[in-house]
């Protein structure tokens, strides 16, 4: 039996009609509800940049190897830094241990980014120490003479004198004031409360000739200061 439809409802349902139609004819169907795409993990940090060298920032700082570790018993010794192991450790070697050694120290046991050497002086040891190697290095004279002593000691035990210094580097090329990192590369030795000194060979050997410097913190400031760069006899 046919079913009549107004033409009022005829004309109403038309347009669907035809819209059907056309879906039909081209293939299409309605789209289908889609979940949302799950939004991309945020990217890892990236590890920190590896330094190339790195200081002991105290005494009898491990460095591992296997189930054993050897203690650098000066503070400020100079690593060469190899790469990062999968647990974060820095891959080092110590070229100025004899014998050479080499392992893994935590970033928290060392240092290598300097301060100024104001700046410093009110830290560690380790950290004044590796401040005025850094300005000594780019002979940032300017920055050294806040912490150098009014007496400070450049030539034999009566050339005392911190103005007289500046005028002495500069004349003989700063050919000593150049040789501050390798001296302090060593590490740095305690002799006296506060007074510590480079090379270990000034401490240990009487009468040592070779040029030496020497650290020490003020009681009254609580601050370091650098007494002397000098070759010579005596500690200073």
């Amino acid at each position: 039996m046919a079913i009549r439809i107004p033409c009022s409802d005829t004309l109403r349902i038309l347009p669907a009609i035809l819209a059907s139609a056309l879906l039909v004819m081209s293939g299409c169907a309605p789209a289908s509800h889609r979940d949302p795409a799950p939004a991309p993990e945020p990217l890892s940090e990236p590890p920190p940049p590896l330094p190339q060298v790195v200081w002991t920032g105290q005494p009898e700082v491990a460095v591992r190897r296997g189930g054993s570790a050897i203690l650098l018993e000066q503070p400020f010794t100079r690593l060469d830094v190899a790469g990062r192991d999968s647990t974060g450790l820095l891959i080092v070697t110590c070229a100025y241990c004899e014998p050479l050694v080499s392992g893994m120290v935590s970033e928290e046991e060392v240092i290598w980014s300097p301060l100024t050497p104001n700046e410093a002086a009110s830290r560690s040891l380790a950290e004044f120490a590796l401040a005025v190697r850094d300005a000594a290095a780019w002979r940032r004279v300017a920055d050294l003479v806040p912490v150098m002593a009014s007496d400070f000691t450049f030539g034999f035990s009566a050339q005392r004198d911190r103005v007289i210094t500046l005028t002495a580097w500069e004349w003989e090329g700063f050919r000593n004031l150049d040789q501050v990192p390798r001296l302090l590369d060593e590490g740095m030795v305690q002799i006296d409360d506060d007074f510590w000194v480079a090379p270990e060979e000034y401490a240990n050997q009487p009468g040592y000739q070779g040029l030496r410097v020497g650290f020490r913190r003020s009681a009254e400031s609580g601050r370091w200061e650098w007494l002397f760069l000098v070759r010579g006899e005596g500690r200073g």
